[in-house]
């Protein structure tokens, strides 16, 4: 029985170690020959695909760089484009004080410059521009200032480029004469733009070699050359110094691709070219986008084809030398394998029963003193055994509420490892958010502790309008821990140039370190940040204070503040004032909630009392009104007595005008004219004297009455008689009437009349008859 045992096992090992050679020794032989084939075809394009790939994250890196210059001449033009808003002299102050604070802070810049449209700093320019700017002589920044183009209108040059084309701009290697030397540098630029129109350019010039130190600055492959290059094709970099300036065609000559038209449209491509060496490389180009602009410069890598074979090749040794390792540990493990394959299988056996029923504690360890497969089995089943019993720990942990416990997953397919850590992260979630909610409802309470101690001091009865704001501003300081605050109110102001910018905001209460301050200080709308607070009715919160904008004074000395926020006044729509704190610490977001709130009941109680104040104005203006009119009634009812004793006489009068108006009716021929000289009225005797009806006579001059002749005196013309009517004079004519065959006189008397205006409005004639 013992012979039939030792006779089956050798048998299974036998075949076995048999198995395990064969196929081997084949799969090392198809191993060895199909990578001797395709190693060199697959690494290569591997290679190439890899060396795009870094030729496209040293671009990104180059474009991270790049673009922290236009940052900053983004931020230039967008701080610059406010100064036409200042007069001159601050403006020119406060652009070279910025320009000087950039060059300063930024070594590697050679030049800073900024170049206005003359017409937008000085009305008395139609065009043409200066430029100004500072550069560096002899480790010194000095300035300069040149009037340029101011005779007549040109369409040369950068500015004039930027100009027709507003955008970001990287310009071309030239040589500028800012500074005392001629300098080949490459500018930076951003338009700036006043009121939506073009009002001129801010710019840094960076020398060469700053672009080269950059290109330096970032790692490279063994083996490999770089370029950078412009949008026109021209090398800022290389390593060989005496080709930057150059094209890189002159460099680099390919029939199938035309290089600078690739890189000026911001393309990425490679191809493969024989160098001076004779060495075949591979080189790739990568586009540069810098500040967004439609300029694109490239970045070029080239790769020796020699250090791609090297690597082929030393990649198929190793290769062959990992296969004869591996079978030399397949053939040893199968031996063993077959030697002690059966015995231990028992253990495992049982062991691996006692996991299945969940007898964690109850299951031991098996004993291993041998490293084969067998020792392998025993020892992942001793590790799973261990992992059991480390996620039954872990559990009671997590149930004991021990949430911190350490417990890592042993592989990324362990599902109920990464179960386990689910389930405790999303515990720690939930405790998080608890502690979260926790924290957040702590600031809350801190925020409307705060805003109900405001209010109680708006409250107090105590306390005038001054001492009322005093106090408040005094609080709201002390409660945030600040340093200083200033408390501004609106004031209407006489502005003859701008009726709209009739407000001021003046200083009304301010305190530092817990003591009051007497300051006076007045802002209109859009000066200063007080005023741009009040005009965009937004808070503003300040990180980088401006130097000397304002001191904090103590008995140590004068600082500057580190954080100043303002926040409006705003109610319904209005300004009231503008509240200023300064401090030397940060304010968080739950100080400044609470800040904002408060100014919120502040500004309500300031309306409030502007809305009494306005309100016992109209009293007393009512009361002052009322015994005016109280007064005036008393005349009024004399005047009214007065007046009906005139109605009365006037009746009277207007009796006895009535009476004789119709006796002169009756006794007189009366007819009216308009200017025009047209009869608009007629009593009924002068239409018996005439013979003609009233409507016939109507409308019409006596020159168009048929069948009647009128003579006048030579000496009264009827243009003289107007002339003498217009100027306001009453005259007496003797007309002679002749008409079927009668011939009679009229003495005529005629009067102009006025309107209440005084004009001339037409012309009453009273006439009687005599006797030839």
């Amino acid at each position: 029985m013992l012979n039939k045992y030792k006779k089956t096992t050798s048998s299974f090992r036998a075949k076995l170690l048999f198995f395990a050679l064969s196929t081997t020794i084949f799969l090392l032989i198809l191993t060895v020959g199909y990578l001797s084939i395709k190693t060199s075809r697959i690494f290569r394009e591997d290679t190439e695909l890899y060396l795009t790939q870094v030729t496209t994250s040293l671009a990104q890196k180059l474009t991270t760089e790049l673009n922290q210059d236009f940052s900053l001449v983004q931020n230039l033009s967008t701080t610059l484009g406010q100064m036409p808003n200042y007069k001159q002299s601050i403006s020119d102050s406060i652009t070279k004080e910025i320009l000087k604070s950039a060059i300063n802070e930024h070594n590697h810049i050679q030049n800073i410059w900024l170049q206005w449209e003359l017409n937008k700093i000085n009305t008395n320019f139609q065009y043409g521009n200066v430029k100004s700017g500072f550069y560096r002589h002899n480790n010194a920044v000095k300035f300069k200032v040149d009037t340029l183009e101011h005779t007549g209108y040109s369409t040369k040059g950068l500015y004039q480029q930027i100009k027709a084309n507003p955008e970001n701009t990287i310009s071309e290697p030239y040589i500028n004469y800012l500074g005392e030397q001629e300098n080949k540098v490459i500018s930076v630029c951003s338009p700036i733009m006043y009121k939506g129109q073009f009002a001129g350019v801010v710019g840094i010039d960076l020398p060469l070699n700053y672009f080269n130190n950059l290109v330096q600055k970032i790692e490279f492959l063994d083996g490999s050359q770089t370029f950078f290059i412009s949008n026109q094709g021209t090398i800022i970099s290389h390593e060989y110094g005496e080709i930057i300036g150059d094209n890189i065609t002159e460099i680099l000559e390919n029939r199938e691709f035309d290089i600078n038209s690739l890189i000026n449209v911001g393309k990425r491509f490679a191809f493969y070219q024989n160098g001076s060496d004779k060495t075949n490389y591979y080189i790739c180009f990568s586009p540069v986008y810098a500040g967004n602009t439609d300029t694109p410069w490239s970045f070029g890598l080239a790769f020796s084809q020699k250090a791609h074979f090297s690597k082929s090749n030393e990649i198929l040794f190793n290769t062959v030398i990992v296969c004869l390792v591996g079978l030399i540990i397949v053939l040893l493990a199968a031996y063993l394998f077959a030697i002690r394959l059966i015995k231990p299988l028992n253990d495992v056996s049982k062991a691996i029963n006692k996991l299945a029923l969940g007898e964690i504690e109850s299951v031991n360890r098996l004993t291993n003193d041998n490293n084969d497969e067998i020792g392998q089995i025993n020892n992942s089943l001793n590790l799973l055994i261990d992992r059991m019993f480390e996620m039954s720990e872990f559990t009671k942990g997590i149930g004991e509420g021990r949430l911190d416990a350490e417990y890592k997953a042993h592989s990324e397919n362990d599902v109920i490892g990464l179960s386990l850590i689910e389930m405790q992260n999303n515990l720690k979630e939930a405790r998080d958010q608890d502690i979260q909610r926790r924290k957040s409802e702590e600031l809350q309470t801190w925020i409307n502790s705060g805003v109900a101690k405001m209010n109680e001091i708006l409250r107090r009865q105590d306390l005038d309008f001054q001492g009322h704001t005093y106090s408040a501003l005094k609080f709201v300081v002390d409660y945030v821990k600040a340093n200083q605050g200033v408390l501004f109110l609106a004031q209407e102001i006489e502005n003859p140039e701008n009726e709209e910018e009739n407000v001021e905001f003046v200083a009304f209460a301010a305190l530092a370190w817990g003591r009051k301050r007497s300051i006076t200080k007045a802002y209109k709308i859009g000066e200063s940040l007080v005023g741009r607070c009040a005009f965009e009715k937004a808070s503003i919160y300040l990180t980088q204070v401006p130097k000397n904008y304002v001191n904090i004074t103590s008995g140590l000395g004068k600082a500057n503040p580190n954080y100043i926020i303002l926040i409006p006044l705003e109610m319904n729509g209005d300004v009231l004032g503008v509240v200023e704190i300064a401090s030397f610490n940060p304010i968080a977001e739950h100080e400044i909630e609470f800040i904002e709130k408060a100014c919120y009941s502040l500004a309500s109680t300031i309306a409030a009392r502007q809305v009494a104040e306005r309100t016992s104005n109209l009293l007393e203006q009512t009361k002052m009104q009322t015994e005016e009119l109280t007064q005036k009634e008393e005349e009024m009812r004399q005047n009214m007595e007065e007046l009906i004793a005139t109605q009365e006489e006037f009746a009277k009068r207007d009796a006895e005008t009535e009476s004789l108006k119709d006796a002169v009716n009756v006794l007189a021929y009366i007819f009216h004219l308009d200017l025009s000289g047209e009869i608009v009225y007629v009593n009924n005797n002068f239409c018996n004297f005439m013979g003609i009806s009233k409507e016939q006579l109507l409308g019409k001059s006596f020159n168009f009455i048929r069948d009647v002749e009128i003579s006048e005196p030579e000496e009264m013309s009827n243009s003289y008689l107007w002339e003498l009517l217009s100027n306001g004079e009453v005259v007496k004519v003797d007309r002679t009437y002749s008409f079927a065959g009668n011939i009679r006189k009229l003495s005529e008397v005629y009067s102009p009349v006025n309107d209440t205006a005084g004009n001339f409005i037409k012309v009453i004639c009273v006439a009687t008859e005599y006797m030839l």
